[in-house]
C-alpha cells in the first residue's frame, strides 16, 4: 500500500506466471475447493479462461468497496473505478 514498485513488481510476477500457465482460455482445469472450514476439498473442473474471468470480476468488486469507502471520506475516484465493463454508461 506504501510501495508502488513493490506492487508493480507484484503484478509483473503474477503477469509472467499467467503467461507460463500456457494453454489456450479454454483448457481445462481441475480445482480443490474448500467450501466451509473443517470440510474436505471439492474437486470441480473448470477452464483457465473461466476461473481468469472471475478473479477479473472479484477484483471489480473489491474496486467497488474500495471507491465507496474513499467516497465516504470525500476521496474521489476516476469516473468508472470499481465498474464492470458491462455496467451501463449513463447519458
Amino acid at each position: 500500500e506504501t510501495q508502488a514498485d513493490v506492487a508493480a513488481s507484484e503484478i509483473a510476477r503474477v503477469c509472467n506466471e499467467l503467461d507460463d500457465l500456457g494453454g489456450a482460455p479454454d483448457r481445462p482445469i481441475r480445482l480443490h475447493l474448500i467450501a466451509e472450514a473443517g470440510e474436505r476439498p471439492s474437486q470441480l473442473v473448470s477452464t483457465l479462461g473461466r476461473e481468469v474471468a472471475f478473479v477479473i470480476q472479484h477484483t471489480i468488486h473489491h474496486c467497488a468497496l474500495i471507491a465507496l469507502l474513499l467516497e465516504r471520506r470525500g476521496i474521489a475516484t476516476p469516473t468508472r473505478f470499481g465498474y464492470a465493463p458491462s455496467t451501463p454508461v449513463r447519458g
